[in-house]
């Protein structure tokens, strides 16, 4: 089980901000310039190169082949996901989308043309309202924009949402929560985005003439790779699978009452030597006062 430290989570958030190293992974999806370091002893990471015969991906109850579903529809290359507790998580997409923006890298940009970039791209978030659009910088330039959007499986997230552009593909690093990021979350994330190295082709160059607008000549040709807000993934599943798991547990309890359950009509599970009267299962000897279902030797006061 990933893992009972994961909340401890709060507790132990300043020290994984101060030294991530020590217990963290570093994964490099196929197919992309980008390597991530995540500490996995608290997060679950699925990316498409390791999800045949994961037995972590069997212990939230997906398979492969929705995994897989969820990297299609979403040009994603990472999904990776923390508890915080019972009901509150972070789950990060890494998404890369290839592009002729005519922008080859970013962060060869000014802060003032990377700000420009963000702008825009607000502008065609789907999202409830993009509450805040900046520049972040590390080794690299990002657009950091903060919204909420509701996704596919009728959650509500907070975002926060780091984009660039290395050898002319844009990546979006996602992260979502139902419950907003608070200091301790951002500076989690935070740590995570400035673990990120990017394979830089330095033979690559811009196409883009200084003086014209960075921002809309990038916009058009990207606007599809960063237009979607929220993403249904696959904590979706986990959540599927505890809604099963307790409705299973609900049926079998009812189950014990008496002898083998079999399946009856309209999707009831009836009980062997039940009678039926008036619409209702009852076990046999069973008698009913005040409404009340109690067995015969049933000590009453």
């Amino acid at each position: 089980m990933k893992r009972i430290v994961c909340f401890l989570f709060c507790l132990t958030l300043c020290v994984l901000c101060a030294a991530p190293a020590a217990y963290a992974e570093t994964y490099k999806p196929a197919d992309t310039d980008i390597a991530i370091t995540i500490d996995d002893t608290l997060w679950y990471v699925f990316t498409r190169d390791n999800i045949e015969n994961n037995p972590e991906l069997a212990e939230i109850g997906a398979t492969p082949e929705q995994l897989r579903g969820v990297f299609d529809d979403n040009n994603a290359y990472m999904d990776a996901f923390v508890y915080i507790d019972g009901r509150d998580f972070i789950e990060l997409f890494i998404i890369k989308e290839k592009t002729d923006s005519g922008l080859v890298n970013l962060s060869n940009y000014s802060d003032e043309d990377v700000a420009e970039f963000a702008k825009e791209v607000s502008k065609v978030k789907d999202a409830e309202v993009v509450d805040e659009y900046s520049v972040y910088s590390n080794k690299y330039k990002f657009a950091l924009l903060k919204y909420k959007a509701t996704a596919s499986d009728n959650i509500t997230y907070y975002l926060y949402e780091y984009i660039t552009i290395v050898n002319k593909d844009v990546y979006s690093l996602k992260f979502q929560s139902p419950s907003g990021f608070d200091a301790g979350k951002a500076g989690h994330i935070k740590t995570i985005v400035d673990s990120v190295e990017f394979d830089v082709d330095e033979t690559l160059k811009e196409d883009v003439k200084r003086g014209v607008s960075v921002g809309k000549v990038a916009l058009w040709a990207i606007v599809g790779a960063i237009g979607g807000g929220a993403i249904g993934g696959i904590i979706g599943f986990a959540v599927d699978r505890k809604r099963k798991a307790a409705k299973k547990a609900s049926e079998e309890s009812a189950a014990q009452l008496n002898g083998v359950p079999y399946a009856g009509d309209n999707c009831f599970v009836k009980l062997e030597d039940y009678v039926e009267s008036g619409g209702l299962v009852k076990p046999e000897g069973y008698v009913e006062p005040d409404g009340f279902v109690k067995p015969d030797d049933h000590a009453g006061e």
